[in-house]
């Protein structure tokens, strides 16, 4: 094998040592695109300017225009009332006892609404264990899940 290579046809120039010490010094992480941006960053265009950019990792994350650090897209919100949080509750308790009735209804397989329902009263839990650690909500809380535990246990033993 060492027959086949021509190793006296190899012409060395001046050029190649040249470019031997440009790649030889570059660092291990080089690639010609960071090349570029540094050249352009050199031009007056810096490396968070969103608006000359395509990179959304160039964007720092705190000025998106949009999502949660949006202040102007959060400029209106209001932190919800007690009451507020407990009549949602309630809205999506109710909604959950319709769908469980539309479901017995439709006549889908009773194993399917009781996992249901089981899930809904594994929730309620979570719901009532973090309302105790945060003193969140109150009585008027503890009550209406009682009320939905009830409504609840009614409906699994009709299933």
């Amino acid at each position: 094998d060492k027959d086949s290579r021509h190793y006296n046809t190899i012409v060395l120039t001046d050029d190649d040592y040249d470019k031997y010490k440009e790649i030889s010094t570059r660092p291990k992480d080089w690639s010609a695109k960071k090349e570029q941006l540094t050249k352009n960053k050199s031009l007056g265009r810096s490396r968070g300017d969103s608006q000359n950019s395509n990179n959304a990792n160039l964007t720092p994350i705190g000025f998106k225009r949009r999502g949660l650090f949006n202040e102007e897209k959060w400029k209106d919100f209001t932190v919800p009332t007690t009451e507020e949080v407990c009549q949602e509750i309630k809205e999506s308790h109710v909604s959950f006892l319709e769908f469980i009735r539309e479901e017995l209804a439709s006549g889908k397989d009773r194993a399917g609404i009781i996992e249901d329902i089981d899930i809904e009263l594994e929730a309620l839990e979570l719901q009532e264990e973090l309302a105790a650690e945060e003193e969140l909500f109150g009585k008027l809380l503890t009550i209406e899940h009682r009320n939905f535990r009830k409504r609840l246990d009614d409906l699994r033993k009709q299933v």
